[in-house]
């Protein structure tokens, strides 16, 4: 069943001419209306290509290959996934995206292999002189289509099967999945603050053993992701640079005999699990008493949640990982 909003305006010719009223109408909109920012233009813009990928990586009934929508913060503007169930945010999800395919269309269409697709499917071909925004809905579709092939397992693989994230995965949908107190669980991380209260009232009421059904696994994933060998995997700039330097990461396992973006994941992931074990992924990770993230995402004893911050964390995993492949050779 669809359902389409509609609003019905009636104008009464006792207050003024119909012409003059629907201007004063027009002007009132165009003049208090606010854009649409963030996380909801992601989850509403359909001729963002970037904004359908995001969205791909999170399941639902048409989408069966993603993350359980659970475990993704797509109602509020920030970056940082708050609430102890959440691994990430739609916003991360989409820098994520933007910064594989280089935020332009001539990566994209490269990377996906878009021209070639296009002209199997007897599509009009992508201009050299076009950008992201003249994308077609047909052209938007073969997109999709194509990055449901590679990329996207790619990205979920790192969100499902690095061992962090694989941990709270689990966690999370065991007790979900719960026969009794799953659909409590699930209820109350959708219920807003000022409903809680109220709700957890009800539930104790219904004889729900609330320590059991809510506070129990709350804080069994919050201290998972307060784990201090890896509390940067859970900051919005952790996820981030796990994926800035895709495209030299790539290099590197290509030139080690990878053969595909699958392969390429498995072996990223058994290299940052060395990382992990090494507390490389610890905010306070010292060598000879000196802080290593301080001045690259660190400043002071707190995260610098920016792009440049991100960019640092993820250059240092990729040196990381260059001399362990190198090490490997000698």
């Amino acid at each position: 069943e669809n359902r389409i909003p509609v609003v019905l305006l009636v104008f009464d010719e006792k207050q003024g001419k119909i012409l003059s009223q629907i201007r004063e109408i027009f002007v009132d909109i165009n003049k208090n209306a606010v854009p649409v920012r963030g996380a909801r233009k992601i989850l509403l813009d359909d001729r963002d290509i970037f904004a359908n990928f995001a969205r791909d990586l999170i399941r639902d009934e048409e989408n069966p290959t993603g993350l359980r929508y659970e475990v993704v913060d797509w109602k509020y503007e920030s970056a940082k996934p708050d609430s102890p169930h959440q691994l990430t945010t739609i916003i991360i999800l989409y820098e994520i995206v933007k910064w594989m395919f280089g935020n332009n269309l001539r990566m994209l269409a490269a990377e996906l292999n878009l021209k070639i697709k296009l002209t199997e499917e007897s599509l009009m071909t992508i201009e050299t002189s076009a950008s992201l925004d003249d994308l077609n809905d047909l052209q938007l579709a073969s997109a999709l289509d194509q990055f449901r092939l590679h990329h996207k397992n790619f990205i979920l693989e790192i969100f499902t099967n690095l061992p962090p994230f694989y941990q709270l995965l689990e966690e999370l949908g065991a007790n979900i999945d719960k026969e009794k107190t799953g659909r409590i669980l699930k209820d109350y991380l959708f219920t807003t603050a000022k409903k809680r209260d109220k709700y957890k009232a009800e539930t104790i009421e219904d004889g729900i053993d609330w320590q059991q059904a809510i506070e129990e696994p709350l804080e069994s994933l919050e201290n998972i992701k307060k784990n201090k060998n890896y509390e940067l995997l859970f900051l919005s700039i952790g996820q981030r640079a796990l994926f800035t330097w895709f495209q030299y990461l790539r290099r590197i396992y290509f030139q080690k005999g990878c053969n595909s973006l699958e392969q390429v994941a498995r072996e990223y992931i058994a290299d940052l699990t060395i990382l992990i074990n090494n507390g490389f992924f610890a905010k306070n990770m010292e060598v000879n008493g000196s802080k290593i993230w301080q001045g690259i995402c660190l400043r002071g004893d707190k995260v610098n949640p920016t792009k440049a911050s991100s960019d640092r964390l993820g250059a240092v995993i990729l040196l990381a990982i260059a001399s362990m492949r190198l090490e490997q050779d000698i």
